[in-house]
């Protein structure tokens, strides 16, 4: 039976009940919106005062898509009202059970309209340590759900989103605000809107290799199925806090928030992640636009393509942050820095790669006193090709060892697997010059 038949027998059922009397229907299995309810009693009620009530059960409740199974459900209406085919239901109240958890009773309305239309409001739903208000809205095979949840414990609210989402396996502590708006049809969700703030967040995997600690962030997202697959805009904005992304550490505060906007493409049947554009923000330290393409479907060499490019990559910051943990047991591990870099990557599967590096007065000097290199500037190029390239750098001076040299310029040609100095060099040594050829 479907939804659409119950609610005509109810409606019929409305013209018999008298004061003290009860109507009780009972049916094995509906279908409608998607979903299917199984074992369902409903009964109705016109006591004395001629005020209608409503009590519906459901053993099982079958949710569309893979929201899952919702069980013991329970809906009360104090105030059934009825205008010719058209239902309304004011002072109600709901409870169920959702993957093992009891849902107390909560407030909700709803209203029924002979075009089919059905629209539930409900509010003061105690879930995940946070309570959870929204509206859901259906109509033939079209729905539509908006919500809105304060205060969620984030370990409870994700072990409720386990089993839907294929997540990996992460601890997870804080608290989570969530807004959020869908929409689709009998074939599935065809748009998601989300906003959602968490504060005092923490993670991590079983392995320690990614770590957080007390973060405030921003998270928006919108998703819109498309022909192939789902287009995603995420955008996070990290105000504060500490993450640890192997081997990369770093502290965000208020005054250099970090922020990371995308617009990509999960191309489903070829199992393709295409990334259009990514930003990614760090005040006074790091800035860079990328864009790129994975296969998921393979394995040994996902990464199709990939452009990056940074307008800005200041040191020492940068080096600090993003760099020294990178170079650890390295020569360049442990170096005083300023000055500032730009450049960008190129990289094609298949052999096409190309790299290209601006550098504005860039002074490195090693803690151990090994060696140093003060004021140097340039562009350094390369490419995977037999067409030779052209860089040129110039330093003010520096040193290796105990040994001082002062300024020099150098050019140099490189192909795919060959360098070589494109011009004779000469650099001041003690009281001569070295020259180089």
């Amino acid at each position: 039976m479907s939804l659409t038949s119950l609610i005509v027998i109810m409606l019929i059922a409305l013209q018999w009940v008298k004061a003290d009397v009860n109507f009780d229907l009972l049916l094995a299995e509906i279908e409608g919106f998607g979903g299917k309810a199984h074992g369902l009693r409903l009964t109705l009620e016109l006591n004395s005062n001629n005020e209608l009530k409503l009590r519906l059960l459901v053993e099982e409740l079958q949710l569309p898509d893979r929201f899952g199974t919702v069980k013991g459900v329970e809906v009360s209406c104090a105030r059934l009202q009825v205008v010719s085919t058209d239902i309304s239901c004011t002072g109600g109240s709901a409870r169920f059970n959702y993957k093992g958890i009891d849902v107390e009773s909560f407030p909700i309305e709803f209203s029924y309209r002979s075009e089919g239309l059905l629209n539930v409001t409900f509010s003061k739903l105690a879930l995940a340590g946070g309570d959870l208000s929204g509206r859901i809205r259906w109509q033939e095979s079209q729905w539509g759900v908006s919500v809105e949840g304060n205060g969620f414990e984030v370990q409870r609210f994700s072990t409720l989103l386990n089993g839907d989402l294929e997540m990996i396996p992460f601890k997870a502590s804080g608290r989570v605000n969530v807004e959020a708006q869908g929409w689709g049809d009998a074939t599935g969700a065809q748009r998601v809107n989300v906003k959602s703030r968490v504060w005092n967040f923490g993670f991590s995997n079983t392995l320690d290799t990614y770590v957080g600690e007390t973060l405030t962030a921003d998270l928006v997202l919108s998703a819109q199925r498309s022909i192939h697959g789902w287009r995603f805009d995420p955008q996070i904005r990290i105000d504060e806090g500490q993450f640890y992304i192997d081997p990369v550490y770093v502290e965000v505060n208020k005054a250099y928030p970090i922020a990371l906007s995308a617009q990509m493409h999960w191309r489903e049947k070829d199992r393709v992640l295409e990334i259009n554009k990514l930003i990614y923000n760090h005040p006074k330290i790091l800035r860079a636009r990328a864009k790129g393409s994975f296969d998921i479907s393979e394995n040994e060499d996902p990464l199709r393509s990939l452009r990056i490019n940074f307008s800005s990559a200041i040191f020492p910051a940068v080096y600090d942050t993003y760099l020294q943990p990178l170079l650890i047991g390295t020569p360049v591990d442990d170096l005083e820095t300023s000055g500032e870099i730009k450049g960008r990557l190129n990289y094609q599967r298949g052999g096409s790669a190309s790299v290209s590096v601006r550098i504005e007065d860039l002074f490195l000097d090693d803690k151990q006193q090994r060696y140093g290199i003060y004021g140097l500037s340039g562009n350094i190029d390369w490419h995977m090709e037999t067409k030779p390239l052209r860089s040129e750098i110039q330093f003010d001076g520096g040193h290796v060892f105990a040994i001082d040299f002062g300024a020099a310029r150098v050019v140099i040609q490189s192909s795919a697997f060959d360098a070589e100095l494109a011009e004779p060099t000469s650099v001041p040594v003690l009281d001569g010059n070295l020259n180089v050829k």
